[in-house]
Order: C-alpha cells, then sequence, then structure tokens
C-alpha cells in the first residue's frame, strides 16, 4: 500500500461506500443515543431520509438516490419542528496537500452542490459532515458535533451538564473517527482477500539498504 493510504481510499474497484456506511452509521448511532439518553422525545433522529420534495427543479429523479437522500436526519416535532440534514463526504489526502484540508474541501464542494439541488426553508438546516483519509475532520463537523452534544446537555442538571457534555464529545468522536477505520481496514481486507494488491503511482522503496523508484503493480 502506498505511504498515504491512498489506494485502499481511491480503487475504484471497490469504491467508498464501506466508510462512508460505517460512518453515516455511527452518526446515526450517536445521535439516537443522544436522544434516548437524555429522554427528549420531540427529537426523532433518521437514516437515509428523502429530501426530493426541497429539490428546486421539483423532480427528485429516484434514479439519482444519492441527490434525492440526506444521510442522517434530526427532528425535531414539537414545539419549533426543526430538521437538521447531515450528509457524509469523505476525501483523500493528495501529496503535498496540508492534513485536514481535504476534510474541509468536501465539505465545501458538498455544501455547494446541495445549494445547487435544493431549496431548504429556514427550518431546515443542511451539515456536510467531512472526513478525510487520516480520520481529520472538516471545520462544519467539528462545530456540528460540538453544537448537538452541547444541546442535548443544557437541560441537564447544572452539576452534571459540564460532565456530560464532556463524555458525549468525546464517545461521539471515539464512535466516529473508529467507524471510519472499520470502513478502511474492511476495504484493505476485501483487496487482499479478492483483487490483486498494486500501487497506483510511482513509489520509492528500500530493498536492503538500496532505492528502488518505479510503478510496483502485482506485488
Amino acid at each position: 500500500m502506498d505511504k498515504l493510504g491512498e489506494h485502499a481510499f481511491r480503487c475504484k474497484k471497490i469504491g467508498k461506500v464501506p466508510q462512508h456506511n460505517e460512518v453515516r452509521d455511527a452518526i446515526y448511532g450517536v445521535c439516537a443515543g443522544l436522544v434516548k439518553r437524555t429522554k427528549k422525545n420531540n427529537h426523532v433522529v433518521r437514516k437515509e431520509t428523502c429530501i426530493k420534495q426541497y429539490r428546486r427543479d421539483g423532480k427528485g429523479s429516484v434514479k439519482d438516490v444519492e441527490k434525492t437522500r440526506a444521510d442522517v436526519e434530526i427532528k425535531q416535532t414539537m414545539p419549533h419542528h426543526k430538521s437538521t440534514l447531515i450528509d457524509v463526504t469523505l476525501r483523500y489526502i493528495k501529496p503535498g496537500r496540508s492534513q485536514g484540508r481535504a476534510a474541509a474541501k468536501g465539505e465545501e464542494e458538498k455544501l455547494g452542490n446541495y445549494h445547487k439541488l435544493y431549496k431548504f426553508p429556514h427550518n431546515v438546516e443542511f451539515v456536510p459532515f467531512g472526513m478525510d483519509t487520516f480520520g481529520d475532520w472538516g471545520p462544519a463537523a467539528r462545530d456540528w458535533i460540538q453544537k448537538v452534544c452541547r444541546a442535548f446537555s443544557e437541560d441537564q442538571d447544572p452539576k452534571v451538564m459540564s460532565e456530560m457534555y464532556n463524555r458525549a464529545i468525546t464517545n461521539a468522536r471515539i464512535a466516529i473517527t473508529m467507524a471510519l477505520v472499520r470502513g478502511t481496514t474492511g476495504r484493505i481486507r476485501k483487496m487482499l482477500e479478492g483483487e490483486e494488491v498494486y500501487y497506483d503511482r510511482t513509489e520509492v522503496v528500500d530493498v536492503d539498504g538500496q532505492l528502488w523508484e518505479g510503478d510496483f503493480r502485482n506485488i
């Protein structure tokens, strides 16, 4: 595998679906857990929520499934009837780019694409949740997880509110980051068990003290 882990993340033979679905499920689990522990019965958490009713063109093509569903929705039924839509975007780190920038770029592009396709009402918030191959989060993802953990902690006893918030945000960060790790290792295992493993760009390899440069395939 290459040093940046790009091949395991970019391989079109497998795609990014395993990592994406693991992260989506982890976000859903975090939100559902917060609702359950804080007994906020006026909140509903859903996966794969249909959002084609917000399409600007009014069509919402069924064939274009990925653009008619949000990964996770947190819906407050009473008294404000607010919804938060979370959609995951995963990016690899290109050679020479700083860590963390890929996730931020992914969030920017996701937000731009969704604003072109959809027109959300004032009571619907859209959150692009970006991560990169190393598990770094984008700024929107970091801000949102802090916001949601604080919101579900603020109605508690002031003596335990800070402790509850710290525990909630720590557990959320671990759960979501480890979900990406599970998805990535699952892809690597699938590659090793099935398709041939190869490098997708020229690498410099140290063999017994000698440096060899080439496009090392079928290793």
